[in-house]
């Protein structure tokens, strides 16, 4: 079992005594609860990675795009006459 050392601010102190006071836990106990409680809520919420969301949005080959790379001055033109209707 490994020994820490934690510093808490004169907030989290009055916290740490309430909650002591209100339980009559030791204070290992209130922190390995605080810790357990925290790690079911991470496990609750969904981690994604930018690729996930990514795949997600199914912009398909080229995403947006309206021209390739080689092709920009055509694309920009499309896109002009598009967005202004000209």
């Amino acid at each position: 079992m490994a020994t820490r050392r934690v510093r808490l601010d004169r907030d989290t102190e009055r916290v740490l005594s309430e909650v002591r006071a209100a339980t009559g836990l030791a204070i290992s106990a209130v922190i390995k609860r605080a810790l357990r409680a925290l790690q079911a809520k991470l496990r609750q919420t969904s981690v994604r990675t930018p690729y996930e969301i990514y795949a997600e949005l199914n912009l398909g080959a080229g995403g947006h795009a309206l021209a390739s790379s080689a092709h920009v001055r055509g694309g920009v033109r499309r896109a002009l006459k598009r967005k202004l209707g000209r």
